[in-house]
This record gives structure tokens, sequence and C-alpha cells, in this order.
């Protein structure tokens, strides 16, 4: 075990909490604390999950949660910077994209509001003109 892992196993026995009760606390699956106090970052879900799941425990347990996470990514091998400029990232959040398809879901609501909006009018006048007929009948049959 290393010293990131020493420090969050020996601030949460300082804290005098026991695992399932940090992870009851965070919303996070003991498993995955025990890995961060363990320094096992291949049985976290991925890299991204463990550098935020030790912000959080850190931030829970009065540590500094910038630093941990700086020396975690230099231990797992972590580089924002690659994410950020992958294609991956580029394909998935083009903002043009997200503009295009929240374009075309307000015409279709649009649209189909307009349609609902022509069926309720004629709905109204056909009311209307039965009325007329009900009200002008029965005084003919009087």
């Amino acid at each position: 075990m290393g010293t990131t892992g020493m420090r969050f196993q020996q601030g949460r026995m300082d804290a005098g909490f026991t695992l399932s009760e940090v992870a009851v606390a965070l919303d996070i699956d003991a498993r995955y604390l025990f890995a961060l106090e363990e320094e096992s970052y291949d049985d976290l879900p991925g890299k991204t999950f463990a550098i935020g799941y030790a912000k959080t425990y850190a931030s829970y347990l009065g540590l500094n949660p910038k630093k941990i996470a700086e020396e975690i990514m230099k231990e797992i091998g972590y580089d924002e910077s690659s994410f950020i400029n992958s294609s991956l990232e580029k394909r998935l959040f083009k903002p043009e994209d997200h503009i295009e398809k929240r374009n075309k879901q307000w015409e279709d609501v649009s649209q189909r509001s307009a349609r609902h909006r022509r069926l309720l009018v004629s709905i109204l006048i056909t009311l209307a003109v039965l009325a007329l007929f009900s009200f002008f009948g029965s005084r003919l049959w009087v």
C-alpha cells in the first residue's frame, strides 16, 4: 500500500468510520473505497471514476482532494488533456450537433402542437354546430 492509500485508511480510522459507513454516506460501493485504500485502481470502473471517487473520499475525510487526485493521476497515467483532445470527445460533444438535435425536437413539438390545436378547433366547431342544431331543433318542436 502506498502513501495515498495509507492516507485514506488512516483518515478513515482517525475519524472512527468503518468502510461500510463511509460507503453508505458517500453512496459509493465499499469495494471501490477498499480499492482506493489498497491502491488497486484496476478494480475501479475506470480512470475517471478512480479520480472522482478519490476526490469525494478525500473531501469526506478532510484531506486535500486536489493533491490526492494529482497523485493518483500520476500513478495511473491519467492525462486529462489526452481525453479532452481525443477524437471521441470531439465527436460526442460537437455543439452544432446538440443544437441541431434540439432544434429538430422543438420543430417536432411545435408541429404536434399545431396539429392538436387544429383538432381542438374542429372539435369545438362541431360541438357548437351540434348545440345550435339541438337548440333550434327543440324550438321547432315546441
